[in-house]
């Protein structure tokens, strides 16, 4: 991700925890890593929604 978006780790990180805070994103630990899921099933859905809309071939 930060070679993507073009930040720091730390605030990767930042906005990462906010995210989970807010219920938006669930984790877990595996060792020293963290794996992030979507953890809404509503925001799932709208990006489902979103793809449909502006992804598909017309």
């Amino acid at each position: 991700l930060v070679d993507l978006v073009g930040t720091s780790q730390s605030n990767i990180s930042q906005h990462l925890s906010i995210l989970r805070d807010k219920g938006i994103l669930a984790s877990r630990k595996d060792a020293n890593k963290v794996y992030y899921r979507i953890g809404d099933d509503k925001i799932l859905a709208l990006m489902e929604t979103m793809r449909e809309a502006f992804c598909s071939a017309h």
